[in-house]
Parts: structure tokens; sequence; C-alpha cells
């Protein structure tokens, strides 16, 4: 009880309560620059790595067979441009490697997603393996 009592006063007190405020203060300034930071840092980064995928000769390999591709046509009513932001990976390793790539195709009349993968061998450029057309 007695320590309860004490806590209560000391609550009250002018000087933890100043104390406290200042706490709070310098807690929200700190979060007011981290917080943002963290977002521009992550939308930097997702933006890199778009960028970096975009550049790939995988890439470039899929959206020339996406352009030429009688099911993407028909799906879009002909292709006008692709989305930002492509999604999936792209390994290589010795001029081996292979891809799957999410691409958004914006159409004439309709846009879709078009799901590709791709392999390469030392030998040979980029082959389209699989083309999937989706909604």
């Amino acid at each position: 009880m007695q320590n309860s009592q004490h806590f209560e006063s000391y609550k009250n007190d002018p000087q933890y309560i100043a104390y406290r405020q200042k706490q709070r203060k310098k807690t929200i300034k700190i979060l007011s620059i981290v917080i943002p930071a963290v977002l521009l840092a992550a939308t930097g980064f997702v933006f890199l790595v778009m960028g970096i995928i975009k550049n790939t000769d995988a890439y470039q390999t899929a959206v020339r067979e996406i352009k030429n591709n009688k099911e993407v046509i028909e799906a879009t009513g002909g292709v006008e441009g692709f989305g930002v932001f492509p999604t999936g990976s792209v390994q290589t390793s010795n001029d081996s490697g292979s891809a799957q790539l999410s691409i958004t195709v914006k159409g004439t009349q309709h846009d879709a997603e078009v799901y590709v993968e791709l392999t390469k061998d030392p030998v040979q450029d980029w082959q389209v393996t699989r083309l999937e057309v989706g909604n």
C-alpha cells in the first residue's frame, strides 16, 4: 500500500511530469525522422530491384515475346506498353540461367498479367519456355 502511495505522489511531481513530457517530445522527434527515412529507403530499394529486372536480357526477351504473342494480342486488343513493376526473379550462373517473371501488359482494350518462364544455357540466348496470360 505504501509503495502505491509513493508512486502516486511521484507520478504527480511536477519535475517528473516535465521529464516525461520532454522524453515524449524526444521520442516523437526521433520517430518523425526514422519512420520517413525507413519508408524512403524501402521505396528506393523496390525501385532499384524493379529497374534491375527491367534491364536484364531475360526481361527484354520476355517483352519481345509478349509483343508478338497471338494470345496476348487477343486478350489485350494489342500491346500498348508494360507496367512499371514487373515481379519475379532472374538467376544466372556461368552463362546459364532461369527466370520467372510476371509482367503487366497495358493493352488497347484490356490490361493483362502475363507470366513468363525463361531458361538460358551457355550456347543460346534466353528462351521462353512458358507463357500464360491471366486477367
